[in-house]
């Protein structure tokens, strides 16, 4: 069927339409006639076109070409705009420093015709004849420009959050406050350095969890932790240092980190087997001490089995075992972790001015901050000037007696954030018949005790009940 339409008109704006519908109500034989006789063929670009008429696909095809040729000339004048002039930079290849002081030029150049009517910002100082490598170095010196920053962490994903914060490359141009997010999605009340610390303990102690060892922990490899998240873990531990946050991961071996600040070739047999024995197990480091000590036939068939256990093919003999323990000593401390050593070590070898700069400061860091029950009592500052007040004292001291390691790690968490041994620990008494759960006040270390305790066994429970959910501290505005 054919459609007809009722429609005479034959002006040039709708011939080819009104012919077409006319001719369809005549013969069929007429109508090709006719239309073989109204159409041509278009020399350009090939398509048919009424007799007379231009042809509509070449006048699209050149409106096209033209807003071309238009969008081309807006781009030209766009990066002329934009770009410097070739000659002032030829086309040549260029040093890192260059490229960088390019790039600060023109992002100075555009900032300043954006916000030219603006008031001035504040902005970081940098040199700009610093090299990538350099940079680094240059971003903990002295006269640095420190920008302070404000960050929320999550305690549910404090650990990725932290990684993420440290791949950023000026994250050690900033001196964090660190806000903490509670697991019920409510920010917390703390402020200050003691939330900084709490952070960070935080944060290794669940990097912590997947390493090796009794004491001395040695990090191990995971498939979720590459070389960009291991330099942002050494960044941490600048970071941690150059800003005296008041926290270091003690817990991480004295030689893997040795390793890491100074290579190997410093680390000396004594130093590698001392914390070899930090490193086993109890009883394996109870046979390392046998060793020398008593009759070698006593202690053979337990000292083959370490060695197997530590996948030794040497058989285990009196003239040999030293030497055969410092094999093994290297092969866990220093071997097994070494991709991560020379990660965090790209890092950490960068900063020559750290106060940590020699293996002999490294050890006496180690050893002066490491928590220790005399030392904690010993750091202890407090006025005494009541009975209530020396009776509450001497029962913290005789608790501090009791705890273990761990515990007393724990203490130091609760009271200044961190577990490093702090210069001072401040108690403030506070005078209440009806004793009151201790608090503490992390930023600057004070703990407050009530004076309404009477018996030893209250002060011990009310700690004891602390210590035993570390999960629970949290910051109070109380």
């Amino acid at each position: 069927m054919y459609n007809t339409f009722s429609d005479s008109s034959h002006d040039e704006e709708n011939y080819d339409e009104t012919r077409s519908k006319n001719q369809l109500s005549q013969p069929n034989n007429q109508s090709s006639q006719s239309n073989k006789r109204s159409m041509e063929i278009c020399q350009k670009c090939s398509h048919s076109v009424l007799r007379g008429h231009d042809c509509l696909h070449c006048e699209q095809d050149a409106q096209y070409q033209q807003s071309l040729k238009q969008d081309k000339e807006k781009e030209d004048k766009r990066q002329q705009e934009n770009y410097v002039n070739s000659e002032e930079y030829p086309d040549e290849p260029l040093s890192q420093a260059s490229l960088r002081e390019r790039r600060l030029a023109a992002i100075g150049d555009h900032s300043y015709n954006k916000r030219e009517n603006e008031p001035p910002h504040e902005n970081i100082e940098s040199n700009p004849n610093a090299t990538n490598e350099e940079g680094l170095n240059n971003s903990v010196m002295e006269d640095e420009v420190v920008v302070k920053r404000k960050v929320k962490l999550n305690r549910l994903n404090i650990k990725t959050q932290l990684i993420e914060l440290f791949s950023e490359p000026n994250i050690l141009c900033n001196e964090l406050d660190v806000k903490i997010i509670a697991p019920n999605g409510c920010e917390e009340f703390g402020i200050g350095i003691g939330v900084t610390r709490e952070a960070f303990c935080l944060f290794f102690d669940e990097l912590l969890i997947s390493s090796t060892g009794r004491e001395e922990k040695i990090p191990t490899i995971r498939h979720d932790m590459g070389r960009e998240q291991w330099n942002a873990i050494g960044k941490m531990l600048v970071y941690l240092i150059k800003r005296d946050v008041g926290y270091f991961p003690l817990q991480f071996s004295l030689v893997f980190m040795s390793s890491c600040l100074f290579g190997e070739e410093q680390i000396t047999s004594d130093v590698l087997l001392a914390s070899f024995k930090n490193f086993v197990a109890l009883d394996e480091k109870d046979l390392i001490e046998k060793v020398g000590k008593e009759d070698f036939d006593e202690i053979k068939e337990d000292l083959m089995q370490m060695m197997d256990d530590y996948n030794s093919k040497r058989v285990p003999t009196a003239q040999n075992v030293d030497e055969l323990l410092i094999e093994i000593a290297h092969a866990e401390l220093i071997q097994k972790p070494r991709y991560i050593a020379n990660c965090l070590g790209e890092i950490l070898i960068k900063f020559k001015k750290l106060p940590l700069d020699t293996i002999d400061h490294l050890k006496a860091f180690y050893k002066t901050r490491s928590p220790t029950v005399r030392g904690t009592i010993n750091s202890i500052v407090t006025v005494q000037d009541t009975a209530e007040k020396v009776r509450v004292f001497v029962f913290l001291t005789k608790y501090l007696k009791t705890l273990s390691k761990k515990d007393l790690s724990l203490f130091l968490r609760f009271v200044t954030g961190g577990d490093l041994l702090p210069e001072a620990i401040t108690i403030e008494f506070i005078d209440n018949q009806d004793p009151r759960m201790p608090r503490a006040q992390t930023c600057s270390s004070v703990l407050m005790l009530s004076t309404g305790y009477t018996l030893q066994s209250d002060l011990m429970q009310d700690f004891t009940n602390i210590l035993q959910f570390p999960g629970t501290f949290r910051f109070t505005n109380g």
